[in-house]
């Protein structure tokens, strides 16, 4: 890994988090809208029963199964690799001190770039996470705003 490399990977990193923070407070915003919308929905249907909008408060649930599945399935997806890279460099780091030699340049290269992969895929793993939620939130806010 270069200087190069370094100052790239803590770019984006940071590009990440900046990102996630965004999407945080946009979906948080339409989070607050949809409720909003559809707590008067629940109390037009609890006054009116005959002309309530079951259709939208039905959504209700089964969209969020949906984006928390997908978002669960996306944290799990990250764990797995961020696991699967730190037990490798845990078996090359046993190699190495086994042999009772100091590491080559070419397996420290390989243990930093393993160690740079968890690193980068932890900072990017809440945007990962959070994608599905913050699609359905900004776009239920989207479709209540203009329906």
């Amino acid at each position: 890994m270069t200087p190069f490399d370094i100052w790239m990977t803590a770019w984006r990193n940071g590009a990440a988090m900046l990102d996630a923070g965004w999407k945080l407070g946009e979906m948080t915003a339409a989070a607050g809208a949809v409720v909003q919308k559809r707590c008067g929905m629940i109390g037009d249907a609890c006054r009116d029963p005959l002309n309530g909008d079951y259709r939208e408060l039905g959504r209700m649930a089964p969209e969020k199964f949906e984006a928390f599945s997908r978002a669960s399935a996306a944290m799990v997806d990250d764990w797995r690799i961020m696991q699967a890279d730190t037990m490798a460099n845990w078996q090359a780091m046993t190699r190495i001190a086994m042999t009772g030699r100091p590491a080559s340049p070419t397996e420290v290269s390989t243990v930093m770039k393993r160690s740079s992969r968890v690193i980068e895929r932890a900072i990017a793993a809440p945007g990962r996470a959070m994608a599905p939620v913050h699609k359905r939130a900004t776009g239920n806010a989207r479709r209540l705003r203009t329906g």
